[in-house]
């Protein structure tokens, strides 16, 4: 079943989607977590930096600071001339001057700027050295140690790069005041904090790196993933194939048993999947409520399995007896498929195709829009057929008469803009090929005899005989000699005889006479007149030598009239009625 396959192609999508929704989110998890990482690593690499630095500062501090000599690098440092002993000098004309942490720092942060980018020196907002004046991070950095007293730090941008700041706090400790005291500070006050800048160049070239491995292997997971789920759904997919298939081969099976019953059944089915079809197309169903109903229409007499044959295959007019009887088919038919999974929805599309828009359907008369759509589609589609189909009680209609018909029927037996629907989709159908409810082989005519043969003779009667006129004429003069054969003397024979023998003696000559070889039928009416029916023309000597030799010595006469169908233009039984 279409709708079926398209379930599992749908949960199939779904979990794929899902599944590649999974792997996306976490290949991005990894992604955002690379580039955490990066400015982790960044945040842990300028914090020990500081903390080297405020290492070496109070190293450098505990000893009153350094001297070294006096050259192009290390000139003397103009903030500290307050101190007497800056510089040293030696008779020789050299000397040596002091050099403090900050101003080492400075020199350190200058040639790791040159060599490794980092940017990194000591700021405050009482400055000593306007050289190291705060920008405007540093700036707001200082003012929020000012109240809560911890670092700052994040990736910020620096003339167009981006780079990892950290600020450490710096504290005035005893041996600051040396340098710093005429500044007005104190042990234990906050001075200011040494600022680092670290390029995130390296650090993102490494997380993209692991972005790219994350990938690789995300896009190894999802293929993987994807293969499970394909090999999964190929299996369930078989199972439903294979279970759709036996319940097909048992249902169809049924189907195909009607149909070897009852030949109008088959290309009905066939021809009402063909119209509800094309109906739920204009009025816009999916392709899988189509394919839902298109089953439902071939299923939906095959409640008559139940229905007997004198019912069934009865080519007149029901009784009222009658038609309760096969009215349950439509229950049957929802019996038997309404436990099998599958056919669930088909079998609720069947068990309401004979309600009325009005209430006056069945079997539990719904009305209005308590019917189902797909019900109704397959009731227009049906009665279509109906009109348009030959049957043994009546002629069929053109599509536009029987189209004429539907426009009566809105809000009736159907609902009104459904018919209009209907209307539209049907008005081009072209009736290739009308269904005749007449027997086609041996087993069809056996089966007729129960209904039309006559059941002394087995000589078909007198109504088969008026249908077949009726029709002949549609039909191409299919049959286009006959022969009226009157037996004379019968009445007498059997007050002779007794009826008994007189019903062996019309059985005999019926035989005698559907022995006889050509393409002809044989009809019994009105008691003791015989009419054959032939394609081809009997050689009238060869049929008066039959029945003379059947009839000799018999005290039964007869007497023979040729009617040429085609050459008179008998087009029904009216007509031919005159001749006998």
């Amino acid at each position: 079943m279409d709708f079926k396959i398209g379930f599992i192609n749908k949960v199939f999508w779904f979990i794929v989607f899902t599944w590649t929704l999974l792997v996306i989110g976490i290949i991005g998890n990894l992604i955002v977590e690379n580039y955490a990482f990066a400015a982790q690593s960044a945040y842990f690499d300028a914090r020990m930096s500081t903390k080297k630095d405020i290492i070496f500062r109070q190293w450098n501090a505990s000893r009153g600071g350094v001297y070294v000599p006096e050259n192009n690098l290390t000139q003397p440092n103009p903030y500290l001339g307050h101190m007497p002993y800056r510089d040293i000098r030696h008779p020789d004309g050299t000397g040596l001057t002091m050099v403090n942490p900050a101003y080492m720092i400075r020199q350190m942060s200058r040639q790791y700027e040159e060599v490794f980018g980092i940017k990194e020196k000591i700021t405050s907002l009482n400055l000593l050295n306007p050289v190291n004046a705060p920008d405007q991070w540093e700036r707001e950095a200082l003012i929020d140690l000012e109240n809560n007293k911890e670092p700052s730090y994040g990736v910020r941008t620096i003339d167009g790069k981006e780079y990892y700041r950290y600020l450490e706090p710096l504290y005035v400790e005893q041996a600051c005041l040396k340098c710093h005291g005429f500044q007005g500070y104190k042990e234990g006050e906050l001075r200011g904090g040494i600022s680092i800048s670290i390029p995130m160049n390296e650090y993102y070239a490494y997380a993209w790196k692991r972005t790219m491995i994350n990938i690789f292997y995300g896009v190894v997971l999802w293929l993987f993933g994807i293969l499970m789920i394909y090999l999964a759904y190929k299996k369930a997919r078989d199972v439903l194939l294979d279970k759709i298939r036996d319940y097909e081969q048992n249902i169809y099976s049924l189907v195909t048993m009607i149909e070897k019953r009852d030949r109008f059944t088959a290309g009905h089915t066939q021809r009402v999947a063909k119209y509800a079809t094309m109906i739920a197309r204009e009025q816009g169903y999916s392709q899988e409520a189509i394919s839902e109903l298109y089953t439902a229409c071939i299923l939906h007499d095959i409640g008559k399995i139940s229905t007997p044959d004198s019912i069934l295959l009865k080519p007149g007019l029901l009784s009222e007896a009658e038609r309760k009887i096969i009215e349950q088919h439509v229950i049957m038919g929802y019996e038997m498929l309404k436990d099998i999974d599958i056919y669930r929805n088909v079998a609720e599309i069947i068990r309401h195709h004979h309600e009325r828009y009005d209430g006056k359907g069945y079997p539990q008369h719904l009305k209005g829009d308590e019917i189902p759509k797909l019900s109704q589609i397959l009731a227009i589609a049906d009665t279509f057929d109906a009109m348009t189909t030959d049957r043994i009680y009546k002629k069929h209609l053109s599509v536009e008469a029987a189209l004429d018909l539907f426009k009566g029927m809105g809000d009736n037996e159907f609902d009104k803009y459904l018919v209009q629907d209907a209307i539209e989709a049907l008005k081009d159908v072209r009736l290739e090929h009308i269904m005749a409810q007449t027997p086609q082989n041996d087993t069809e005519k056996e089966r007729f005899s129960y209904f039309y043969k006559d059941q002394i003779t087995f000589a078909y009667n007198l109504d088969y005989l008026i249908y077949i006129l009726d029709r002949n004429f549609q039909n191409g003069f299919r049959y286009n000699h006959a022969w009226i054969i009157y037996l004379r003397h019968f009445n007498k024979f059997n007050k002779t005889h007794g009826w008994l023998s007189g019903d062996r003696l019309l059985k005999e000559f019926s035989k005698s006479i559907i022995g006889m070889e050509g393409k002809f039928e044989l009809f019994r009416i009105f008691g003791d007149i015989f009419i054959i029916l032939s394609t081809e023309k009997i050689e009238e000597r060869l049929l008066h030598e039959k029945i003379t030799d059947f009839l000799a010595e018999k005290g039964v006469g007869y007497e023979m009239k040729e009617v040429d169908l085609l050459k008179d233009e008998i087009k029904g039984f009216k007509k031919f009625e005159g001749y006998i």
